[in-house]
C-alpha cells in the first residue's frame, strides 16, 4: 500500500520555490544564480531545524549534517559567483580623463562597456612622442598595435624600396590594422616582405599601445564580450578607413556620422573622446531599466544557441587569430635579423630580404594548415630555411632560430598553443585543406 507523507515545511517549500524560479530564467545568469543562493539558504535552514514537516517551522530537536555539509558546500560557490556578478555591476571609473575618454572612443565606435574597458586598460600602455619622432618602426610595425588619440602623424608605406607619399594620420586612426585579424577575423592588410611601414610624428602625440602578446590575451582570456567588441571596432575603423581614402573630399565624420571639427587637422582630439555622454549613452541604472531587466530576464524556454559565445578560441576564428600572431612574430624576427645582417654589405642584405619574402611567402602558404598552432616561429623558419639554398641567404637555420628566439618568437605563439586544438607536431612539408 502507498503511503502518502505529509509534505515537508514551509522552508522545503520555499527552496522548491527559489529552484524553480531558476528554471523560469533563462536570460541573466546573474539571476539565475540569485535564486539558487535562496533555495539552499532555505535547504540550509531546513536541515538546521531537522527537515520538519508542514506546517511547523519549529525545530525537531535534531539535525541533518549531510544535508547542512551540501547545503553550505553549494552556497558558497553560488554565493561567491553571485558576488562576481553583482560587483561586476558596480560604477566603473577610471584613473584619469585620458583613460575616460579612450573609453568614450571605443563604446562609441564598437559599444564596449566601462568594465570591459577596465578589463583591457590592464594590457597596453600611454605613449608620449614628440614632434619628429618615430612612432613606429622595425619590429614595432609587426608586434604593437596604436590608437592615435591625439596629434598629426605621418603614416609611410616603402615597397622594394620605394617610399610612397607620406599620409596624414589625426585622432582616432590606429595602425597598424593586420594586427586586428587576431580577433578572429581576417582582416587582409598583412604586409609581405618588401613593404615597411613606418609612423613619425608630425606633431607632439599621444597614443595608446598594446603589444601582440596582450592583444592575443585580451582576444582569448577576457570576457567573452571583449572580443566581440573589438571586432566591431575593427568593422568600424575600417569602414571609416575607406570611407576617407574613397572620398578624400568629404569631411571627416566621427563614429555617429556627425562632421569632425576641423581643429582636428590640427592634432586636437575627435569628437568620440572629447563629447561628453548623450541621454541615450547613459551607464546609470534606473527603475524603467531594471524592471525592464526582469522582464526580459524570465524566459522559461531559453532561444538556440543561448550559451554559445564568440571568443576566438575554436574553428575559424582561432585559425585567424593564430595566423595573425605567428605572422607578427615571424615578421618581427626576420626583420631583425636582416638589421642585423644589412651593417655587414648591401649582398648580405639582399640575401636577407630574399630570406624574409620566402619565409613571409611561406606564411601564406600556412593558411591551408589545420594545426598551426602546435608550430612555433623558430619552426616555420626553420623550414623555410630548409627549403631555401643557405648559401645564397647568407644565413644558416641555426642562426633564424637563434634570432627567433631573441626576438620571443615561442612555440605556440603567443601565449601558448590554443587548448581546443589536437596535440603533435606539424610538418610543413604536408599541407591539407582545411
Amino acid at each position: 500500500m502507498v503511503v502518502v507523507y505529509t509534505p515537508a515545511g514551509p522552508a522545503a517549500q520555499l527552496a522548491n520555490f527559489c529552484f524553480l524560479m531558476s528554471a523560469l530564467v533563462s536570460a541573466d545568469i546573474l539571476l539565475i544564480r540569485f535564486f539558487l543562493c535562496l533555495a539552499y539558504i532555505w535547504l540550509l535552514v531546513n536541515a538546521s531545524l531537522g527537515m520538519p514537516r508542514w506546517p511547523a517551522m519549529d525545530s525537531t530537536g535534531g539535525i541533518s549534517v549531510d544535508g547542512i555539509t551540501w547545503s553550505v558546500l553549494c552556497l558558497l560557490f553560488h554565493g561567491y559567483s553571485l558576488a562576481r556578478l553583482v560587483w561586476d555591476e558596480r560604477p566603473v571609473g577610471f584613473r584619469s580623463e585620458d583613460e575616460e575618454q579612450l573609453w568614450r572612443f571605443f563604446y562609441r565606435r564598437c559599444g564596449m562597456g566601462r568594465l570591459e574597458m577596465k578589463q583591457v586598460l590592464r594590457y597596453g600602455r600611454w605613449v608620449r612622442v614628440p614632434a619628429g619622432q618615430a612612432i613606429m618602426s622595425g619590429t614595432d610595425a609587426h608586434l604593437r598595435f596604436y590608437v592615435l588619440v591625439e596629434g598629426l602623424a605621418a603614416l609611410r608605406d616603402v615597397y622594394e624600396g620605394t617610399a610612397t607619399k607620406p599620409r596624414t594620420q589625426f585622432s582616432s586612426c590606429c595602425f597598424s590594422f593586420q594586427l586586428l585579424s587576431i580577433f578572429g577575423i581576417y582582416t587582409g592588410f598583412e604586409r609581405r616582405a618588401e613593404h615597411v611601414l613606418a609612423a613619425t610624428a608630425v606633431t607632439d602625440c599621444l597614443l595608446y599601445s598594446w603589444s601582440v602578446d596582450e592583444l592575443q590575451t585580451i582576444a582569448t582570456g577576457l570576457s567573452p564580450a571583449v572580443s566581440a567588441y573589438w571586432r566591431y571596432f575593427s568593422l568600424c575603423q575600417m569602414g571609416l578607413y575607406f570611407s576617407h581614402r574613397a572620398h578624400p573630399g568629404r569631411q571627416l565624420v566621427c563614429a555617429t556620422g556627425e562632421p569632425e571639427g576641423d581643429e582636428v587637422w590640427e592634432g586636437h582630439r575627435s569628437r568620440d573622446f572629447t563629447d561628453g555622454l548623450r541621454r541615450y549613452e547613459s551607464q546609470r541604472h534606473t527603475l524603467k531599466g531594471f524592471l525592464a531587466w526582469l522582464r526580459r530576464a524570465f524566459h522559461p524556454f531559453p532561444p538556440a544557441g543561448l550559451r554559445h559565445n564568440t571568443l576566438p578560441i575554436h574553428g575559424i576564428l582561432a585559425r585567424n587569430r593564430l595566423i595573425a600572431v605567428k605572422a607578427a612574430q615571424a615578421g618581427a624576427a626576420i626583420r631583425k635579423k636582416e638589421g642585423e645582417l644589412s651593417g655587414s654589405d648591401e649582398e648580405a642584405e639582399d640575401r636577407s630580404v630574399r630570406g624574409e619574402r620566402r619565409a613571409l611567402q611561406f606564411l601564406t602558404a600556412m593558411q591551408s594548415l589545420q594545426r598551426i598552432d602546435a608550430t612555433s616561429v623558430e619552426e616555420l623558419v626553420e623550414d623555410v630555411l630548409s627549403h631555401t639554398s643557405l648559401d645564397a641567404m647568407g644565413a644558416s637555420s641555426a642562426d633564424a632560430a637563434a634570432a627567433l628566439a631573441d626576438s620571443g618568437g615561442g612555440r605556440g605563439g603567443a601565449n601558448g598553443s590554443a587548448g581546443e586544438a589536437q596535440p603533435g607536431s606539424l610538418s610543413f612539408r604536408r599541407m591539407t585543406s582545411p
